[in-house]
């Protein structure tokens, strides 16, 4: 079988993913990478560690957590425009303007977004709008304190293939958990596995 170049490769990840700029490609960019590189077979689980306790913990932070946040675009733009650089992408220009909303009740987890990601490529300006919205109910892992898990992911504005746009990673998948940090008025989420991490500020 013929490998596409690492271009190709991760132009049709993105292209593939259902949550583009900022969300679920990662499992995508995850197989072309591992596919590319060769990458080793997981090591056998160690007999000596000990077993993860049993039992659900008592949750995270949740007073923190809870309430409206803003995507810091500037941040979040700096680590695709290097994480695109890395895959091999021949960015000559990259931006990405626009605001991304985090909502977040004692119950219910929602984003919604309204950006536009711009690049040249090999001397060829590309725009891409990128709109989307939707949310599912959330919860604390058990025995995990810092993972939250969605539930039942749902669209309000489902988001619309970008084409062979050189958009933003994912810092999350709606389908699966993730890791959050919350201190004050600042707030880390990123999925397992994501190449990116979204930084967001209480609004």
């Amino acid at each position: 079988m013929a490998w596409a170049s690492p271009e190709e490769a991760i132009m049709r990840a993105l292209r593939t993913s259902r949550f583009h700029g900022g969300t679920v490609a990662a499992a995508a960019l995850l197989v072309v990478l591992s596919g590319c590189a060769g990458a080793p077979e997981p090591a056998p689980p160690d007999p000596a560690r000990p077993a993860a306790p049993s039992g659900d913990a008592s949750g995270g932070d949740t007073a923190c957590v809870i309430g409206s946040w803003l995507l810091d675009v500037d941040d979040y733009r700096a680590q695709a425009e290097a994480y695109l650089l890395l895959l091999g992408i021949p960015l000559e220009a990259f931006d990405l303007t626009g605001t991304m909303i985090l909502d977040i009740t004692p119950v219910y987890f929602s984003l919604s977004a309204a950006m536009v990601t711009s690049a040249v490529v090999h001397g060829v300006p590309i725009s891409e709008p990128q709109e989307f919205s939707g949310g599912a109910d959330w919860a604390w892992e058990a025995d995990d304190e810092t993972t939250l898990s969605l539930d039942a992911w749902a669209w309000g504005v489902e988001p619309a293939d970008t084409g062979d746009a050189p958009v933003a990673p994912p810092f999350i998948d709606p389908g699966a958990p993730a890791s959050v940090t919350c201190e004050g008025d600042r707030l880390s989420l990123q999925g397992d596995g994501a190449p990116l991490v979204g930084h967001f500020i209480r609004r």
